[in-house]
């Protein structure tokens, strides 16, 4: 069994999606990969989450219990992967374009992680991340790169995730066109393509 080396830590962009969400969370609880994120990251998803459920079903009571199903979920899943300590800490990350990402560098910095897994990839710049010795990637490079360094392990998540998500009237080829244009897993999609 082999673990990708490196702690990640995930941006609430990439957990906003069903489908990186319910892949990174797998790949955890399978071992592949070591993921961290913070109570502030998961509060942005859910906030973002209840925003859409409300958006597509216009009942808040149920964007609040679907969005918080989400977010238990998430913390119940992978309790490791929660970052605690103090990131309040003075920091001259002003450097950031958004000053709200500051959080999940100071984070990102707090566990030590070697890359931040975000889709939001010029909201961090090298400049500021590799000073903390933090590379950044997107949530397609990481899922791609665990599928290519464990593909038995890897494809065994894929395919649980495609019974579960799937619509039954949809196709394997159909699922991975909606990965790739729904949810921008461009290079996993290619390797997918590949593997049936």
């Amino acid at each position: 069994m082999t673990r990708i080396s490196g702690c990640y830590l995930i941006d609430a962009n990439v957990l906003f999606s069903v489908v990186k969400r319910e892949i990174i969370v797998s790949m955890a609880l399978a071992r592949l990969i070591d993921v961290r994120w913070s109570e502030a990251i998961l509060d942005e998803m859910k906030t973002a989450l209840h925003a859409l459920f409300f958006k597509k079903h216009g009942n808040i009571l149920e964007a609040t219990r679907n969005s918080l199903r989400v977010y238990n979920w998430i913390k119940n899943a992978v309790p490791e992967a929660l970052v605690v300590g103090d990131i309040s800490f003075p920091s001259n990350l002003d450097e950031l374009p958004d000053p709200d990402d500051v959080h999940v560098l100071q984070s990102a910095i707090l566990c030590n992680a070697d890359v931040i897994v975000t889709d939001n990839i010029r909201h961090f710049p090298e400049s500021v991340t590799k000073r903390y010795g933090i590379e950044v990637k997107t949530a397609d490079q990481v899922i791609s790169e665990v599928i290519e360094a464990e593909r038995d392990r890897s494809m065994a998540i894929v395919d649980k995730i495609f019974e579960r998500l799937r619509n039954p009237n949809r196709s394997w080829n159909e699922f991975v066109r909606t990965w790739e244009k729904d949810h921008r897993l461009i290079r996993t999609a290619d390797i997918l393509r590949q593997d049936r």
